[in-house]
């Protein structure tokens, strides 16, 4: 799912530089709030596009950002954001600006997305990953967590009915997940979860959302993925995944149950309202597979969130 912390070197994201001192402090943006809160976005001449578009160098996720939003330019060694007509307009601190010349620690609001420009030694930015990587991550998978895959299922809803494209949900649950524990005991759970978590990491699109959402249940978000193609995508999993044989697990299969479910998109409502009727639909859908003897896949049907 990529590096928290990311580069922007022209159209192109690369790998930080090492700095060329322990000391030397280098331009940068950080997200203040909403899908981008923690963000580190290292800065490099000549400059970069801000937006939400695939044409944008930092593709920002907050709502009202426009596909091409601002740019920011190394001009005369000062960093000098301007906007590019974007609908909603960009703010430096509490004014509206066409073009402007950033001094350290000014907050740059773009639409919903809020920024904060600053100058960061490598210690600051090592730290700044570390706090962004925890905030986001499980610990023992390395899967999104909860938190972070809840904000975005609804920054997801959103972006699903604006754009009219469809979005899909799994849910998955490791069958029998107590019985591993007790018989095998718990570090040859967590090894179990491990395994699960790199399945889903390699049966997954770059696009999709994979996430740890609490025990022995994961989710998958599908952006712009139909219901058909995300019961194929289940059923690729659920395969992958009882394929597999834990050594330490002796005999003992390890199978998951899996839920599916797609925004209906012709019930308009609010995000959050969409999103609780997507969970609920899958997690129904989850309940089904469960009743029907576990390691399976049953799709909600239409109309259901």
């Amino acid at each position: 799912m990529g590096d928290p912390t990311e580069e922007a070197t022209g159209r192109v994201y690369a790998p930080p530089q090492v700095p060329r001192s322990d000391t030397e402090r280098r331009p940068c943006l950080l997200g203040l709030s909403g899908p981008d809160q923690g963000r580190l976005f290292l800065l490099r001449p000549p400059g970069v596009l801000l937006g939400r578009g695939p044409a944008a160098d930092l593709r920002l996720r907050g709502e009202g950002v426009s596909r091409l939003h601002a740019r920011l330019s190394l001009v005369n060694s000062a960093w000098v954001l301007e906007d590019l007509a974007s609908t909603n307009g960009t703010r430096v601190g509490s004014k509206w600006v066409h073009r402007a010349v950033l001094r350290e620690g000014d907050r740059l609001q773009l639409g919903g997305a809020l920024l904060r420009f600053d100058w960061m030694d490598p210690l600051e930015v090592r730290f700044h990953r570390q706090m962004h990587e925890v905030a986001l991550r499980d610990g023992l998978t390395r899967l999104f967590n909860k938190r972070y895959f809840m904000d975005r299922l609804r920054a997801e809803v959103r972006h699903a009915e604006r754009q009219g494209r469809p979005l899909s949900l799994l849910l998955i649950d490791v069958d029998l997940f107590k019985r591993i524990n007790d018989e095998f005991g718990h570090l040859v759970g967590d090894r179990a979860l491990q395994a699960v978590a790199a399945t889903l990491r390699s049966t997954t699109r770059r696009e999709d959302l994979v996430a740890r959402c609490g025990g022995e249940e994961f989710a998958v978000l599908g952006r712009g993925l139909p219901l058909v193609a995300a019961e194929r995508l289940a059923e690729r999993i659920r395969r992958s995944v009882a394929a597999m044989r834990p050594v330490a697990m002796g005999q003992q299969a390890l199978t998951v149950s899996i839920g599916v479910a797609e925004l209906d998109r012709a019930l308009p409502a609010d995000p959050a309202t969409s999103a609780r009727q997507l969970l609920g639909a899958a997690d129904r859908a989850l309940y089904q597979a469960k009743a029907a003897g576990r390691n399976c896949v049953r799709v909600a049907l239409a109309g259901t969130c």
